[in-house]
């Protein structure tokens, strides 16, 4: 009988090594139902510690080989502190159905605004000890999710995703708002008025220059939608990179074809966008 429950654990165990070696799931739902639970608390108990991330273990399939995590980077061994921030407010995931903390930080004249719904705090000069909250009159527009917040030149520009009354769609909108310690005014400064779509994503703002024009290049995203065409149809400006300038509020496509572009780097000679494929074929786009 020993022998027998021997035989069949090491079989389960070969199993689960070619499991694990060619990602199979009928393979892994296989092991899932039959390995015993005391075998599999014992693996538990005796292989990881308190420390393990479970989370990470049961998404390995998604987690690239050499994928860190913070502090611990590919590139740099990082200071890495946790601070608490009490003032983040729970914000409702409407594609996960579930509720996350979300909250964007900037760096306003070297002192760090954080935004988390419709809150903005500033801590002095980086001064995590204590903050200040900022009014603002962001509760007088209809929006249902910032997607983004960024300083160019003396104002502060978010971009959202407006809500549509009876509606299961919105648009993309920019507001701004001139920096201010004490109360932020948001006006709004464009609103993205093509055929509403169901997942407005992107809305990442940088500061740029463009032929002698002072403005910011903002990200639009064009996923989940039936008309494939959108990110390469020059008369829709989502699925883009889009320029604008300050005081025109012109929109100015700068690069098409994109499906989620929700990271932007503009540096000295280079522009980057980070852009996520479906499942995997995640990019980083050097845009020209």
């Amino acid at each position: 009988m020993f022998i027998n429950k021997l035989l069949y654990v090491f079989t389960i165990l070969i199993i689960s090594f070619l499991a694990l070696f060619f990602f199979n799931d009928s393979s892994l739902n296989f092991l899932k139902k039959n390995l015993p639970k005391e075998f599999k608390l014992y693996i538990k108990n005796k292989v990881f510690n308190d420390e393990i991330d479970f989370f990470i273990l049961n998404n390995y399939k998604k987690i690239l080989y050499n994928q860190h995590f913070l502090p611990k980077t590919q590139f740099e061994d990082l200071d890495f502190q946790v601070v608490k921030l009490d003032f983040v407010k729970d914000h409702y995931q409407e594609y996960q159905k579930t509720f996350i903390k979300k909250f964007f930080i900037e760096n306003v004249n070297n002192d760090l605004f954080v935004n988390s719904n419709n809150d903005f705090y500033v801590f002095k000069s980086f001064d995590l000890k204590k903050n200040k909250k900022i009014s603002t009159n962001l509760n007088e527009f209809n929006f249902v999710d910032i997607l983004g917040v960024s300083k160019v030149n003396d104002y502060l520009i978010l971009s959202v995703n407006e809500k549509k009354l009876n509606s299961k769609c919105g648009n993309l909108k920019i507001l701004y708002a001139e920096i201010s310690y004490s109360f932020l005014k948001f006006d709004n400064f464009y609103t993205f008025d093509e055929k509403c779509l169901k997942s407005i994503v992107g809305g990442r703002v940088e500061k740029y220059n463009f032929k002698s024009d002072d403005g910011f290049l903002i990200t639009t995203g064009a996923y989940g939608e039936e008309n494939l065409s959108i990110p390469q149809d020059e008369s829709n400006y989502y699925g883009k990179i889009i320029f604008f300038d300050l005081n025109k509020r012109k929109p100015i496509i700068f690069s098409k074809g994109h499906r989620n572009p929700q990271g932007l780097f503009v540096g000295k000679n280079v522009i980057l966008s980070t852009e996520h494929g479906d499942y995997g074929g995640d990019e980083i786009n050097n845009i020209i």
